[in-house]
């Protein structure tokens, strides 16, 4: 999938477009506000799709966990909880799903992508991190992951293939 989301327009929402289904290449194309709540909601939008496309409860969980975590990180580190626009469309290949997630908000460090490392674990416990986990589980989750900025818009590209035994 590789069209970069568009601005919403004033009172545009969540619409699904094309038919259910794998074969069909089903399509989902929303502009959400950088919340908790609207994070939810995108999640199980994502979700209802794929699964009424008949996708793997494996992967229906993959994207689940990936998305929520993504979302939630674009609204507290992009946008600083100030609740700013994401554009996320979402279409199935063959059985695989492509999503390509769009922001306006602060770039990423160094402008790319982090790589996904574990933090150091071999510390004592009151030293345990807690956090720096997201981008390893974004990275060990999703089967491709690509990121870019352009124009000051943040690009999130995403593929999420079955996995055997899921």
């Amino acid at each position: 999938m590789s069209t970069v989301p568009r601005a919403a327009r004033p009172g545009e929402r969540a619409v699904p477009s094309g038919r259910i289904g794998v074969a069909e290449g089903v399509r989902l194309s929303l502009a959400i506000r950088a919340t908790p709540e609207a994070t939810r909601e995108a999640v199980a939008a994502v979700r209802g799709i794929m699964a009424r496309a008949g996708a793997a409860p494996g992967l229906l969980f993959r994207v689940e966990l990936v998305l929520a975590e993504v979302l939630n990180n674009i609204g507290e580190h992009a946008y600083g909880g100030a609740g700013g626009r994401v554009w996320l469309k979402a279409g199935m290949e063959g059985d695989a799903l492509c999503v390509t997630i769009a922001d306006r908000g602060r770039p990423m460090p160094g402008n790319e992508m982090p790589e996904g490392a574990l933090p150091d674990m071999d510390v004592p416990c009151e030293r345990q991190p807690e956090g720096g986990f997201g981008w390893y589980l974004i990275h060990s989750q999703a089967d491709a992951v690509t990121y870019s900025r352009s124009e000051g818009q943040n690009t999130l590209g995403l593929r999420f293939a079955p996995r055997s035994g899921a």
